[in-house]
């Protein structure tokens, strides 16, 4: 991840348990408003790609493997998506 992202998965992967993770990230990070304010952003931001990016249960599109070897990466499509749960393309 690049961007402002980066900042937070940097201060993640530091060494410590996760309690001492999770402090770090508390009071280097969010004890300041303006800090708490670009991570909201930031999350609202992520948050709202992920809705666009991942379809629900319904609209998915699933996969079966043809019949052949086992190794084989041809596979039949099945689209249970927009035609199934009334989304127009």
């Amino acid at each position: 991840m690049d961007g402002p992202g980066r900042q937070y998965l940097q201060k993640m992967a530091g060494p410590g348990s996760n309690a001492a993770v999770l402090d770090r990230l508390l009071y280097e990070t969010f004890l300041d408003p303006e800090a708490r304010r670009r991570f909201a952003e930031l999350f609202k931001e992520i948050e709202g790609l992920y809705e666009v990016l991942s379809p629900s249960a319904e609209c998915a599109i699933t996969s079966r493997p043809t019949t052949g070897s086992p190794t084989s990466t041809s596979c039949s499509a099945t689209l249970t998506g927009p035609e199934s749960c009334g989304q127009a393309l």
